[in-house]
């Protein structure tokens, strides 16, 4: 299915917390005028993106789970809020992506989705307490 821009994606948790995941950089194929353009978007790094509730998980568990229509989950990222450097390799299965044990405080989850139409990176802030 064609779409003019990159599909929303959600990240839940096993008892159902659920953050809309911020759009970030991203190269998207549309077709304009019978013609083929790709549209590319830059962002800030995702530890510098100013979060809110609806993009804010508290995290219950050591896995999320990932929300989005037809996408194919390449790459996920760990930072600390405010910080630029990767700071835990994440494994991921499908739309499963495992965290393991995170230290309590903020971090920030990215997530590098590929469609048929482009590559987008996502992200949204986690809490664990």
């Amino acid at each position: 299915m064609y779409q003019e821009s990159p599909p929303e994606l959600f990240v839940y948790t096993d008892d159902n917390a659920r953050a809309k995941a911020l759009l970030g950089t991203y190269s998207w194929k549309i077709i304009k005028d019978g013609n083929e353009e790709i549209i590319t978007a830059d962002s800030l790094h995702p530890s510098r993106i100013k979060y809110n509730d609806t993009n804010t998980l508290k995290l219950t568990d050591t896995k999320v789970k990932i929300e989005s229509t037809n996408a194919t989950i390449s790459s996920a990222n760990i930072y600390n809020i405010d910080k630029t450097e990767n700071i835990k390799k994440i494994s991921f299965d499908n739309n499963t992506i495992m965290l393991g044990n995170l230290k309590a405080g903020e971090y920030v989850l990215e997530i590098v989705a590929n469609y048929s139409q482009g590559k987008v990176y996502y992200s949204v802030k986690l809490i664990v307490e």
